[in-house]
Formats: C-alpha cells, structure tokens, sequence
C-alpha cells in the first residue's frame, strides 16, 4: 500500500530496468495484470495500482479519471519514476489520455487496449442500464454476468471466475461512481495532442469497445498504429494472453532499424 493524492493505494511492483505502468479495466484491479507482471518483470520494473475503489485502494475523494490521473502521477512520484512506459486497458486507456495531459513528460510509449475516445449517448445509456441492473443483481451475480459478457467462452474458466470474483468485491457505488465518470468521457482533446509513440490494440471479438473504437483512437492520436488480435474479446490479456503480450512487447521494445 502507498498514500498518494490524499488515498491508500494498493499496488504491485516487480522486476528491474525501464519502468511499465500497468492500468487496469473498471471493475479489475492490479491483479488483472499478475500473468503480465510474471512475464515482464524479467525486462521491466513493472508497477500496477489499483485504481480507487478498486482492489483494497480507499475512494475518499471520489473518482474521475482526471482524479485516477493524478493518483498515478503522485504514486510514481513517490516510487521515484520520473519517465515510464504505460499500458492502459479499457477505462485505463482514458486514464492514460488524461495522464499524459497532466503531465506529458513522464509518457514515453503507450499501448491502449480495448478504450475509446468518447461514447457520447450511447455511455450514458450504460450508466443508465448500470444503475438498474447493479441494484437488482448484487456485485456477486453481476460479476458472473459480467465474466461470461465480456470473456470468450474458449477463455479458460480461471480467468471467468478471478474476473467475476474481482467485480463481487468491488463496492457497488465506487463501481457505479467509476463508470459515470468512464462513459461520460470525452479524451479526444487530450488524444489528439499527443506526440508520442502509440499502438492502439483490440481484441476482434470485442463487444464492449469494438474495432471502430479503436480505429478512432488510432485515427485521434497522430502516428498511432492499429492491431488487431485474434481470438480476443474485451479483456485481451485474458483471452489470448500470449499474442496480446507479442502485440506489446513489439512496441515497447522495436526491433533496430
């Protein structure tokens, strides 16, 4: 646990050399990332925080992702980073656009997976469905919903169930707090004016945020490029964990020349 930006955040950190910050979707929390941490902590010194109200992280200042934005900044100034390479999943793509607004200088590459730009109407209808299926489900039976909503039914059953446990233990209201400020989002200003290195992934089965989401990311951030992966959903890490990883790791370490 750190105290950051008025919060006691949770986090998991492993491996030496080049910083990674890892972000998380709504509803997860760090250990989404513990196959990744595993794998890249061999080349990295990888760092994933649970946002707040995720993942034994305290919400006592409300959630934006302006506020998730700045929790980050202050946890990696504490960890002593003061330049690092990000991967942002879903909600953590738009903390990514936000962060990099805040303060450009600590990006150096980006990967964003399974995010948008803004959803405009349609997010608010999710909010909307949100309020009323959250109450009359309960955490723990939307978290099943949730896992067979949003995972492949090839996805092995491990991964539907940690994902369905992670969305039960999330408080009801940071989750409904969360996505309100997730689907009201409009990060395009923020996208357009970055100048850095970009790959913009999305699984092709991808239902949450299908491909057209991810072509407008790419098409948002000048130079970004798209992939595209197979046998994916929503959670790319989780339902084909070794290409997602290729698609990273060849833009976070480009072959010379």
């Amino acid at each position: 646990m750190i105290d950051a930006n008025g919060e006691r955040l949770a986090y998991r950190r492993a491996g030496q050399g080049e910083p990674l910050v890892l972000i998380h979707s709504l509803g997860t929390n760090a250990q989404l990332w513990d196959e990744q941490i595993a794998r890249w902590s061999r080349r990295f010194d990888v760092i994933a925080v649970s946002a707040r109200g995720h993942g034994g992280s305290t919400n006592r200042g409300g959630v934006t992702m302006a506020a998730l934005a700045e929790d980050l900044r202050a946890v990696l100034g504490q960890l002593g980073v003061a330049r690092a390479n990000f991967l942002g999943l879903s909600m953590g793509g738009l903390i990514c656009a936000r962060l990099h607004a805040l303060a450009p200088a600590l990006m150096g590459r980006l990967v964003i997976s399974g995010s948008f730009v803004t959803l405009g109407a349609p997010g608010l209808q999710r909010v909307r469905d949100l309020e009323q299926r959250l109450p009359a489900l309960g955490m723990a039976r939307y978290g099943e919903v949730y896992a067979a909503e949003t995972l492949l039914p090839s996805t092995p059953r491990r991964y539907h169930d940690a994902l369905a446990g992670w969305i039960a233990a999330t408080d009801q209201a940071a989750y409904l707090q969360t996505a309100r400020s997730i689907f009201g989002e409009d990060v395009g200003p923020c996208m357009g004016a970055m100048r850095l290195p970009v790959r913009v992934l999305v699984g092709a089965q991808d239902q949450r945020t299908p491909v057209a989401h991810a072509r407008h990311i790419a098409e948002t951030i000048p130079g970004a490029t798209l992939e595209i992966i197979d046998g994916a959903g929503h959670l790319a890490n989780l339902d084909a964990a070794d290409r997602f990883c290729a698609a990273v790791e060849a833009h976070l370490v480009p072959e010379p020349g």
